[in-house]
């Protein structure tokens, strides 16, 4: 019995300890949120009070800092425009193309001159006509030759009897195969000196004559089709100066823009210093209005 009691009082005492300990620990924690309140308010007006001191001290300077800062990036805009034009003077399209032009132009000309010029080529040139001259001379009098033979083995008989055959020529019945072969060849030996005559040299000069007029009709086609062609080359290479224009234009445009992004990276570097600085305001900050207590 006495084991309970002293049970019962000793329970009864952490009790009593514990509802102490308790009240210990409320009066603690009133006591320690009293000594922050004061602490923040003490500290909330030293930063109140010096703010408004910097501010006082910075109002009449941050006119005359804002308006260096603008005459900073005028004078950035001014010698960005500046660069600008000194780089579009830099690139005269027009000169740059009819330079181009000009100089293909003295360059085909050069060259034309040179093959025109060329003192092998002209000789080469009247030693391919001699040897045409003679070739196509020779084929034709050939030529010429055997088509007349051809045509006097074929009708040479009929045209013979034909104006012989009235004739009296009784004493040669027994061999006329021999008259016939005789008159023959002494036909083929005049038609042979015919063609050595003036009327048929003239003839064959006709056609030689001829085939030189095709042959300079050619030579003028080669000439229009090599005109084409140069036509064609300065065409190709107009195209090209076009080309390069337009990538210098596209190259222009890539540094202007460039210089424009890195112009606005300086500017907002420059705007988030001079804010981290104090001395400009950021706009954001006009959207939120704060109460200081």
């Amino acid at each position: 019995m006495k084991l309970y009691d002293k049970i019962q009082e000793l329970i009864t005492e952490s009790e009593t300890l514990k509802q102490k300990n308790d009240e210990v620990l409320e009066l603690a924690k009133n006591e320690l949120s009293n000594l922050i309140n004061n602490k923040a308010d003490e500290n909330l007006e030293n930063l109140k009070n010096i703010f408004q001191g910097y501010l006082n001290g910075q109002l009449v300077e941050f006119p005359l800092i804002v308006k260096n800062n603008v005459k900073e990036l005028v004078n950035k805009q001014a010698l960005i425009a500046e660069v600008r034009n000194e780089l579009l003077s830099q690139f005269d399209k027009q000169a740059i193309a009819n330079a181009l032009k000009q100089e293909l132009k003295n360059e085909i000309k050069s060259k034309l001159d040179n093959l025109l010029s060329d003192s092998e080529l002209n000789s080469e040139l009247k030693q391919a006509r001699y040897e045409i001259v003679t070739e196509t001379t020779s084929k034709t009098t050939n030529a010429l030759t055997s088509k007349i033979l051809g045509v006097l083995e074929g009708k040479l008989n009929a045209i013979t009897e034909s104006v012989v055959k009235n004739l009296d020529f009784s004493f040669l019945a027994a061999q006329p195969k021999a008259f016939y072969s005789a008159i023959n060849e002494n036909l083929k030996e005049m038609f042979l000196n015919e063609l050595k005559s003036e009327y048929l040299q003239k003839y064959i000069n006709s056609v030689i004559e001829s085939y030189f007029k095709q042959a300079e009709r050619l030579k003028l086609l080669r000439e229009t089709e090599l005109k084409a062609l140069c036509y064609l080359q300065v065409v190709l290479e107009s195209n090209k100066v076009k080309m390069l224009q337009d990538a210098l234009m596209l190259e222009n445009q890539n540094t202007q823009n460039e210089l424009k992004i890195q112009n606005e990276i300086a500017y907002n570097e420059k705007r988030k210093q001079l804010i981290a600085d104090g001395q400009l305001e950021d706009e954001s900050f006009k959207q939120f209005k704060f109460k200081v207590i």
